[in-house]
């Protein structure tokens, strides 16, 4: 969808894009009638097409949702059509989303009393016979920080028809929050598919992920209607045992074993919380992981063969993925080649083949990455970065713009990458960055939207061509390291997150030896001496149209005069 900035829809004067989605695109509009700025959200000129009765259904549901008249529940103003666009006015508030609230630690107080206030909010629109149908955390507008108030009541089900299901037969909502019903395509739900969704927001605040991860939309939803929920304590041990009751009623698959309403679901979180019920506890930041083991010695790992096996026998893809190991295991160097060349190998046997990889190696990409990068980051660890970038400050010098290729900049404290057509890529960089021949950069980084690329860093350069990269790819859960004339190394990473989650990404670069961290996991490792001087950047490649990319957190430490206790990895 084109932008508007500059065009008029009925009375509002479109001023700026807020944002842009998969299904809609968001805008600050200012309303003279009433000397006040509004939110108009565009929807896709498509709908009137794809669906014959949507002009009636709009007003209908635009029609209910106007009467929604509360203190938790974003108001709508109006709405209208011009030519194909389909357009909702509703109140303007300057404010980020609880995502972005979630990316810091919170008290399980501040958790109990967003989710009661939401639930009050729910409960007041199913009152009403309206279901939301897409909780989650960007749905929900925090004003002045504290005050949530729940966004986008009927838009679910105005991009979804009568049948309840996208075009690839997903339910309508956003998968890692969807209840087993609705991904089912269920076209009616109740009440009750809203408590799975506000569950699963609580899942998330307490633990800093969601419940069910997966390559693709399908793969989400096929999680929460068949596998059983993880236990929130495995994730965050200070969760107290009446708090995670409450999450697996809420989460239960049966909407009859779970709470009737999410009043009463809040109720009960208070109950949980109840003086004397359970010690008052900070959750861990949303991206805390394990720490990494500390630097040892490394022996040679013996072949962890019945490990694979198990993997590929409790998988889901069956006798063919079997059949693949057992022809790699005979041929032997099968899956050396594979991920050499990764384009060539189906995407099926990928993490399979990786696996043979680092057993038929003396050391795996991993070992080797630990081995140097460990001592450094050890060595770094009370030290601050002699760069910082929380991305707070729409000032602090990142590029800012827009044109037909790609479009850069700063919202709700996060760094956006928008590139607008395919094969195409982007190396973003502020003047500061440019000294940094040995470093260790870390950035938390993922997708907004459905498309994939790559994204991660660029480091050093010849003629101001960069020469090396980095990167990872979350919809193959792959990493490539690379120089300006040919991949380097590359891999599988399963502690690779999928959208909505971030992945934080280190990276140590230390005269002619690259390590790639994952989630504060050791993933890659290179060693070239193409270049050895140049800087870093963020890098943004496009393999679908449409990317969206995200960067918050960017931090480097100088490293040049540094010199650990390393074990320098044979390449």
């Amino acid at each position: 969808m084109d932008s508007l900035v500059g065009r008029t829809l009925g009375q509002y004067q479109i001023v700026e894009q807020l944002g842009q989605g998969g299904m809609a695109a968001v805008y600050k509009a200012f309303q003279p009638s009433l000397n006040r700025y509004v939110a108009v959200k565009v929807l896709p000129p498509d709908l009137a097409r794809q669906q014959p009765d949507f002009a009636a259904r709009f007003t209908r549901e635009a029609h209910a949702v106007a009467q929604l008249q509360h203190p938790h529940i974003l108001s709508v103003y109006d709405f209208g059509r011009e030519g194909d666009l389909t357009y909702i006015v509703m109140q303007y508030v300057e404010a980020g989303t609880l995502q972005k609230h979630m990316r810091q630690p919170m008290s399980l107080e501040t958790i109990a009393r967003i989710i009661e206030q939401l639930a009050d909010a729910l409960d007041y629109a199913h009152r009403r016979g309206i279901i939301h149908r897409d909780i989650k955390p960007t749905n929900v507008l925090m004003e002045d920080g504290r005050w949530p108030l729940l966004a986008d009541f009927g838009i679910a089900k105005l991009l979804g028809g009568d049948s309840g299901l996208t075009a690839t037969g997903v339910g309508i909502g956003t998968p890692a929050y969807m209840s087993p019903e609705q991904g089912r395509g269920q076209p009616v739900v109740d009440a009750r598919s809203d408590v799975y969704s506000l569950g699963v927001m609580l899942f998330e605040m307490l633990t800093g992920q969601v419940p069910f991860m997966a390559d693709t939309p399908l793969g989400i939803v096929m999680q929460h209607i068949l596998n059983p929920l993880p236990s929130p304590r495995s994730l965050n041990p200070v969760i107290p045992e009446a708090v995670e009751r409450v999450i697996f009623k809420a989460l239960a698959k049966d909407p009859n074993d779970r709470f009737a309403s999410a009043g009463e679901m809040a109720a009960a979180l208070k109950t949980a919380l109840a003086p004397g019920a359970a010690p008052r506890i900070v959750p861990p930041s949303p991206r805390a992981v394990p720490a990494p083991p500390p630097a040892v010695a490394y022996p040679r790992r013996r072949p962890r063969w019945g490990n694979v096996l198990a993997k590929v026998a409790t998988g889901t893809t069956g006798v063919a993925i079997i059949a693949a190991v057992i022809i790699c295991l005979a041929v032997g160097g099968v899956a050396i080649w594979a991920t050499q060349n990764p384009d060539a190998v189906p995407r099926i046997i990928m993490p399979i083949l990786s696996e043979i990889q680092d057993l038929l190696s003396e050391d795996s990409p991993a070992d080797k990455a630990r081995a140097f990068g460990d001592p450094i980051l050890e060595a770094i660890a009370d030290r601050e970065p002699d760069y910082a970038d929380d991305f707070s400050d729409p000032t602090s010098g990142w590029p800012v713009q827009s044109d037909a290729r790609q479009e850069t900049r700063y919202e709700d404290g996060v760094y956006n990458v928008r590139i607008k057509t395919t094969s195409a890529g982007t190396n973003l960089s502020v003047d500061e960055l440019r000294r940094f021949d040995d470093f260790v950069a870390q950035v938390d980084a993922r997708w907004g939207d459905s498309a994939y690329g790559n994204l991660g860093f660029l480091w050093r350069s010849e003629q101001d061509e960069p020469c090396y990269g980095a990167s990872i790819i979350t919809g193959i859960k792959r990493w490539d390291i690379w120089n300006k004339a040919t991949m380097k190394a590359t891999g599988w990473a399963s502690q690779i997150y999928e959208r909505p989650n971030w992945n934080h990404l280190t990276l140590v670069v230390k005269g002619e030896n690259i390590a790639l961290y994952i989630n504060d996991v050791p993933a890659g490792f290179a060693s070239d001496d193409l270049c050895r001087t140049g800087g870093v950047q963020l890098s943004v490649s496009a393999g679908e149209f449409g990317v969206h990319a995200q960067f918050d957190d960017l931090q480097v430490w100088d490293i040049s005069n540094l010199t650990p206790t390393a074990t320098t990895p044979t390449p």
